[in-house]
């Protein structure tokens, strides 16, 4: 995967988190790290890893929570 590949997965990893996609975001980040050393990630996608590797697992929230 090349390097605007990742970028991209990164923050989508990011926008799904704030959305409150828990479930995706963490999908996304352990496909970025798959292909990025950890220690060479941004910080706040090294910050989002360890929040969502701490927090218990809560069921992905649908499109139309989000709306409401």
């Amino acid at each position: 995967m090349d390097d605007s590949n990742t970028t991209v997965l990164g923050q989508r990893a990011l926008l799904r988190q704030r959305l409150g996609f828990a479930r995706e975001a963490l999908s996304d980040l352990k496909r970025y790290f798959s292909f990025v050393e950890q220690s060479h990630a941004p910080t706040e996608l090294q910050q989002a890893w360890l929040e969502l590797e701490a927090a218990p697992e809560p069921p992905s929230r649908a499109p139309t929570d989000v709306l409401h």
